[in-house]
């Protein structure tokens, strides 16, 4: 049973009739004293029976005592007035961030429209700038945070700004609707259906004619309920059962809210973490959006053990990939530490998450789309002879990688430990740019699966390091066996038709056996691996056995910052 404020008590026992079916029962309501008088052709739910008023023009009351107007896609605005006569309604957005909700406002279905001085609807797209491009267009201040601003630009025109990615858009409002200067803007709709002026400019009120349970469009003129003189002293007269009734709905709802409570508790703790994140403003979706966004999980991408991965569209440009979680995430652990790690961060080696969806228990990541699929495609083909990327290109994935991960040690407000590096879990963009994903694993596996440098041995061997297809037994296990053909200074035995082609793979090979060192301590920070595969010619020096663990390796430069085992 929902709560009912003391004013509501009060409005509906002052008034037992209101529930019936006559015209009379259509009595003035209000939220609160000082909100708007609501009355034909709307009604407010619960307090106003169906016939008066129309089933699009239903008002309510949240739990503040405001007035509130839903709109079609799940677009809920407070009403701060309503003018009968001029058949216009005046809303404001709850949270004082109307270009927020604008990108869902849709109206075509709905009997609300922009006034007609508005006619000239404009179509806006949404950009994310950092560094701020003062000059580019409209600031929003209340979608900014940071250093990161977001700009409103008429999508009509056309600019080149690198720093600049667009994020969303608003279709078809009035171009005053986004001035930036007032964030209490009120957004002002009007509707022409049913046409009640002439009952209004004669002191009267609409209602239905011949009112049924299908509802018809024939309205007429109404004299405006008025409130009885007995009404002062029937109010006296039930205060003290009001106090008696609201004591025993407020013990009803609180053995209510008991027996769900454990249900119940995995729901409340994601909102509350989700709200400390709402300044970071990733998109929250409905899951009603998911389907929309992916037409109804129309083109699937992937599955793994956490969820399955759909292919979407948020509109004719801007793809995204669609993560939905799978029920058995429980308590929602994997859901909020992915949100809560990509909501930190910016970097181009790492992918971008675009919003989120935690309805109910049904739960949603939207990321980037990258089209060119993860690493795990292009190094394990199944002809191991050739390189399908060029030794260049691999360097340069294997820089951006362990970039992306120096931010992720370095960068952020907080370290972030990625525990399931492995190509499978590196997308890569139109220009084969590598981005790490797949955070859902931080901070819950064990650690002997955080290993940059057994990647990039596979990223060399082109196979996975253990791999029982080999016929050769003695490369089973490839680690271990390059490792014993650079120690006797044999070749690699790696096809390559460039000499620097053949040093860009023994340099991958060196740091990759860097970073698998026995000890901690042996290993190099992510730095140190950075400005490793960053260097010309073949100047690393070979690391010890890795797979020795009698004897500690030292580190390659005690002056840079390394990543130890407690870490």
């Amino acid at each position: 049973m929902a709560a009912i404020s003391l004013y509501h008590f009060l409005l509906l026992t002052l008034f037992p009739t209101l529930g019936g079916a006559g015209r009379d029962t259509c009595k003035v309501a209000r939220c609160s004293p000082e909100g708007p008088p609501i009355r034909f052709p709307f009604r407010l739910n619960f307090l106003q029976p169906e016939h008066c008023g129309y089933p699009e023009f239903t008002l309510t009351c949240n739990p503040n005592n405001q007035t509130l107007l839903q709109l079609p896609s799940s677009v809920n605005l407070l009403v701060k007035k309503i003018d009968y006569k001029l058949q216009t309604i005046q809303l404001q957005d709850p949270n004082s961030c109307l270009p927020k909700q604008l990108p869902n406002l849709n109206l075509s279905n709905s009997p609300f429209a922009f006034p007609v001085i508005n006619n000239n609807l404009s179509d806006f797209s949404l950009f994310n700038c950092s560094p701020p491009e003062k000059s580019l267009g409209d600031l929003v201040p209340c979608l900014s945070v940071g250093g990161y601003q977001v700009y409103a630009i008429d999508s009509g025109y056309s600019f080149d700004f690198t720093s600049c990615v667009k994020i969303g858009g608003i279709s078809s409002v009035p171009y005053g609707l986004l001035d930036i200067v007032d964030q209490q803007k009120r957004l002002h709709l009007n509707w022409s259906e049913p046409s009640c002026k002439v009952c209004e400019a004669r002191g009267k009120m609409c209602g239905f004619k011949n009112y049924t349970s299908r509802i018809t469009v024939a309205t007429q003129c109404l004299d405006i309920p008025k409130t009885t003189k007995g009404a002062s002293k029937k109010l006296v007269a039930v205060l003290a059962l009001g106090a008696i009734f609201l004591a025993l709905i407020g013990i009803a709802l609180y053995y209510a809210y008991a027996s769900h409570r454990k249900q119940n508790e995995d729901q409340i703790r994601i909102d509350k973490f989700l709200e400390d994140y709402t300044a970071l403003k990733p998109t929250r979706y409905s899951f009603a959006d998911i389907k929309k966004i992916t037409n109804r999980f129309e083109n699937k991408l992937g599955e793994g053990g956490y969820g399955t991965v759909f292919k979407g569209k948020l509109s004719s440009e801007v793809f995204v990939a669609v993560k939905v979680l799978n029920d058995s995430t429980g308590n929602g652990e994997e859901f909020t530490n992915e949100v809560g790690t990509m909501a930190r961060i910016h970097h181009v080696n790492v992918v971008r998450l675009v919003g989120f969806c935690a309805d109910g228990t049904r739960r949603a990541l939207v990321y980037e789309f990258l089209p060119n699929d993860s690493l795990e495609k292009f190094i394990f083909s199944e002809n191991r002879s050739s390189n399908t990327l060029g030794w260049e290109k691999l360097q340069d994935i294997a820089l951006g990688i362990a970039k992306g991960i120096e931010y992720l040690h370095q960068g952020c407000d907080r370290r972030i430990l990625h525990f399931d590096i492995k190509p499978h879990n590196i997308l890569l963009d139109h220009n084969f740019n590598p981005k790490v994903a797949d955070f859902g694993l931080a901070k819950l596996c064990s650690k002997d699966k955080a290993c940059f440098g057994m990647m990039l041995l596979e990223m060399v061997g082109g196979r996975k390091n253990t791999d029982a297809t080999v016929q050769n037994t003695s490369q089973a296990y490839f680690p271990e066996w390059v490792y014993n053909r650079l120690y006797e200074g044999e070749e690699l035995g790696i096809k390559a038709e460039e000499e620097e082609h053949g040093l860009v793979a023994k340099r991958l090979t060196v740091v990759g056996l860097w970073c698998i060192q026995w000890y901690p301590m042996g290993r190099p920070s992510m730095k140190t691996v950075v400005q490793m595969l960053e260097g010309k010619g073949d100047t690393l020096s070979m690391p010890p056995n890795p797979f020795d663990s009698t004897k500690p390796a030292r580190a390659l430069d005690n002056e840079l910052p390394i990543i130890s085992e407690a870490e």
